[in-house]
């Protein structure tokens, strides 16, 4: 589920991480784990990190629903 929200930013004071700014404003903070998936790179490069080589690409995915069980033929 998307939340509608980016990150635009990092900031640091004093060399250390503060916030990480969004679209929706800063959120303060002193980690950040980037579990950005396809779009790790992008992240990483604003926390001066050298890209990975990391490329995202839209894909098709299926989302399958569980098959109905008839109880009726069931063995006891």
């Amino acid at each position: 589920r998307s939340t509608g929200v980016a990150v635009t930013g990092l900031e640091c004071t004093s060399g250390r991480l503060s916030s990480v700014r969004t679209t929706q404003g800063p959120i303060a903070t002193r980690c950040v784990v980037n579990a950005s998936g396809a779009w790790a790179d992008q992240l990483y490069a604003m926390a001066g990190g050298t890209p990975l080589g990391i490329t995202p690409l839209r894909r098709t995915i299926i989302v399958p629903t569980p098959a109905s069980v008839s109880t009726s033929s069931r063995r006891e």
